[in-house]
């Protein structure tokens, strides 16, 4: 999926955490680290308990200071 895909669904829902997440590895995986953080962190605020969100932030902060 691309970027496009995921904001539309956001567009349709912006409560979904999951399109948050998604979007984010995309952006991650594009180099885009400052615009994946802040979307792991929306997902993470909307799911705090998914671990997943939490890691895939970890890993892009990770990612942005190699």
């Amino acid at each position: 999926m691309a970027v496009q895909d995921f904001s539309l669904v956001l567009k349709l829902d912006a409560n979904y955490a999951p399109a948050y997440n998604g979007r984010g590895l995309v952006l991650d995986r594009l180099g885009n680290y400052q615009d994946a953080i802040a979307d792991f962190s929306k997902a993470v605020k909307l799911d705090n308990l998914n671990a997943v969100y939490w890691h895939n932030r970890a890993c892009c902060y990770r990612n942005c200071a190699m």
